[in-house]
């Protein structure tokens, strides 16, 4: 926060200073100060002082009601900077932050003040009509608002340094008590910008008008007077050939002013100071138009001449440059675009603070719910920063609920695994409490079958062959309930195992062929395995035990409801990307309307038994856990192939 008090001064008293070096050359043309009348020996002879030194008067009120406005809004801000941040507390912190939203408001209010001041020095300085103090009033309405508007661009980014730098003592943050709605600090921000232009372009537009409208006049008094020659004649006998000549306006009237400023007309004529002082210096200099004032829409053509009576006077025609016609359709222009300017700022600024609403309440919604995971969408509704705000939201959403679904099934994933670790060890300890018995009755039947083959029981030997199978058949038996246990116990162990290794295909088969032997025998189907050469794959062992018995319970089951009996044969092939699992059944086929959703939708052939799910997945599982790719061939009523394709890359050929 190094400088920051230097910067804030400095940015404020430049913009004033500015300001008010626009105002001094912009003023005169707004205002449509008569030509020359700007020498400041000629505004001696008229007012008190000459506006540069009005001017410098008024920069020295705007900078020293600045600098006290810094020294009173700022204090407690400049001092709370410069203290420790370890000296410093949450609430001191939550009023600074406070005031500095607050400062916006509170300059505008310095600049107001400056405006009323000013109005009232120069009204007291200067006597003007109320037309002439309306347009006044106008001309610095609009230039202190502009020097609000500049002050705040300038030094909001300070105030937001300053805020920014509370957040690193006290990260505890809260909206202020009052909101403000952001379409009305747009409109706030942005009208008062609206006010200077408007007004700008209306009173330079309004000057234009009446120079060219007083122009006109001023050529056709001249043009009167041309071929009248009023030299060495009395005050009546001009008069009297004034009189001959015809009014412009109605309101126009001639007047005869003489060295002792004495004045005849034929009207009461009101002449000014500044009109007579101001004929006196350039009536030669303007070829006879002279102003009556700073700003006043009054002129004449004059012409100097002598009396019979050798005196010199002026003579001229006064006229007004400006009239109801001219005045309405600014007035009327102004209103109008001011009231179209105002609603389509609304309407703008409200659509404006909606999009932005939009994504704020969004936000709120997610800060306020515990279940953050949402499914709502943002449109995206401009091609602008706040269309980039909604497109961010909706990464945010979709990263959000992608990080949450992903918790849920990491967690659901540990779930399982120790369930599955638990249980592996409780399968572990039933198959050694089941495995022993079995050792046991083999070990037995091994002795029986030789004491059979002895010599010391008597019986004939068709009686003994007839003993050696029967024990060779419950040998067997007791084989094949052994691989079973083995399998499902293996089977359990690597379902909780995520460890990647090196997977024997044949092996694996074999372990899916025995552990699904019992649904094989129910469905009269029968497991053959055409592979003739074995493959080691190195991944996640249960995945690929999950991928291929999803696929078999598949074919299982389509024979089954279809009521056929028939063979699954699985087979491998290689190309040059991949080696190809194939697994065939002649169960039907898949109906052709289904076919082209099964890998990308939850689609079941299976009518209400069936989910969906399990193809889908197994398509999942083969492209996240192995890179590979899960195709299928259909002939309707006929056949099914999968293709299983794995990457040559994760396996090893072997015997």
């Amino acid at each position: 926060m190094k400088n920051i008090k230097f910067k804030i001064y400095a940015k404020l008293i430049i913009v004033e200073i500015i300001v008010l070096i626009a105002m001094r050359f912009l003023v005169p043309i707004l205002a449509n100060y008569p030509p020359y009348s700007e020498i400041s020996h000629f505004q001696l002879k008229v007012e008190m002082i000459t506006h540069d030194v009005q001017y410098l008067f008024l920069g020295l009120l705007a900078v020293s009601l600045h600098l006290i406005f810094i020294n009173v809004f700022f204090k407690n801000i400049f001092k709370y900077l410069k203290r420790d941040t370890k000296d410093t507390t949450l609430e001191e912190t939550k009023k600074i932050r406070k005031q500095c939203y607050a400062i916006p408001k509170k300059l505008i209010t310095i600049q107001l003040i400056l405006l009323v001041l000013m109005l009232l020095i120069l009204f007291t300085m200067v006597d003007m009509s109320f037309a002439l103090c309306v347009k006044f009033l106008l001309i610095y309405f609009s230039f202190f608002m502009a020097t609000w508007v500049i002050s705040i661009v300038l030094i909001k980014k300070d105030l937001n340094k300053i805020i920014e730098y509370t957040y690193n003592n006290y990260t505890e943050y809260e909206m202020p008590d009052k909101k403000t709605m952001f379409y009305k600090t747009l409109i706030y921000n942005l009208f008062p910008l609206f006010i200077v232009v408007i007004v700008g372009i209306t009173l330079f537009g309004y000057a234009t008008t009446t120079d060219k409208v007083g122009e006109g006049i001023y050529y056709y008094y001249k043009q009167s007077l041309k071929d009248i020659n009023l030299d060495n004649l009395s005050i009546e006998e001009v008069c009297a050939k004034l009189n001959q000549i015809e009014f412009k306006n109605k309101d126009d009237y001639y007047f005869i002013i003489n060295d002792n400023l004495k004045i005849t007309s034929n009207i009461d004529a009101n002449i000014s100071n500044f009109f007579i002082e101001y004929a006196k210096e350039f009536i030669e200099t303007t070829d006879g138009r002279i102003y009556e004032y700073y700003g006043i829409e009054e002129e004449a053509y004059v012409i100097k001449t002598k009396l019979k009576t050798g005196e010199n006077v002026f003579i001229g025609f006064k006229y007004l440059t400006t009239s109801q016609d001219v005045v309405m359709p600014f007035i009327i222009i102004s209103i109008f675009y001011t009231l179209l300017y105002i609603t389509i700022l609304i309407i703008w600024s409200k659509n404006i603070s909606k999009n932005i609403s939009n994504v704020s309440e969004q936000l709120i919604n997610i800060s306020e719910n515990s279940d953050v995971e949402q499914e709502t969408i943002l449109p995206i509704l401009s091609q602008d920063e706040i269309g980039e705000l909604s497109n961010a939201y909706n990464k945010i959403q979709k990263l959000t609920n992608e990080q949450i679904r992903k918790l849920k099934e990491d967690e659901e994933k540990i779930r399982e695994q120790t369930e599955l670790n638990t249980l592996g060890e409780l399968a572990g300890g039933i198959a050694h409490d089941l495995n022993s018995p079995l050792m046991a009755v083999s070990l037995n039947i091994e002795t029986l079958k030789k004491y059979i083959n002895s010599d010391r029981i008597e019986t004939n030997d068709e009686t003994k062959e007839k003993l050696t199978r029967m024990l060779e058949t419950i040998d067997k038996a007791l084989k094949n309930m052994g691989e079973t246990i083995n399998s499902v116990k293996n089977q359990i162990r690597a379902s909780g195992d995520t460890s990647k290794s090196e997977i024997s295909l044949l092996d694996l088969l074999e372990q899916i062929r025995i552990l699904n032997s019992s649904k094989f025998r129910n469905c009269n189907c029968k497991f053959i395995n055409d592979i003739s050469k074995n493959i080691y794959i190195f991944g996640e062992r249960n995945k690929l035990d999950r991928i291929i018995t999803n696929i078999i319970n598949n074919s299982l089951d389509a024979y089954s409801e279809n009521n056929i009996k028939g063979d699954i044969v699985i087979d491998l092939s290689e190309d040059n990307e991949f080696y190809i699992i194939s697994i065939n059944d002649k169960a039907g086929g898949i109906k052709k309307e289904i076919q082209s959703k099964l890998l990308q939708e939850n689609i079941t052939t299976k009518g209400k038994k069936g989910t969906g799910i399990g193809v889908r997945n197994s398509n999942n599982l083969l492209v996240t856990a192995f890179n590979g790719k899960l195709t299928f061939k259909s002939e309707e009523n006929v056949e099914t192939t999968f293709y299983i394709k794995i990457p040559k890359n994760i396996v090893k050929e072997g015997l």
